[in-house]
């Protein structure tokens, strides 16, 4: 069968899906990101080896440099 003679097809329809995001989302991610800043989030998790203790001040945490 030659492509003329076969059966011509409907155009497929696709219907877009359209999420909206709510105003309220960008503040909610900046109250996340300022409450995990904040020292006493600091120093209850180590994130990847990011955060090292200072041998004489382990109040003091400093960033290492990778």
């Amino acid at each position: 069968a030659d492509a003329l003679s076969r059966k011509e097809r409907e155009p497929l329809r696709v219907q877009a899906l359209v999420m909206t995001i709510g105003l309220d989302l960008p503040k909610q991610i900046l109250n996340a990101q300022t409450e995990a800043r904040k020292l006493e989030n600091i120093k209850k998790e180590d994130v990847g080896g990011m955060l090292v203790e200072n041998a004489k001040n382990p109040d003091a945490i400093r960033e290492q440099k990778l």
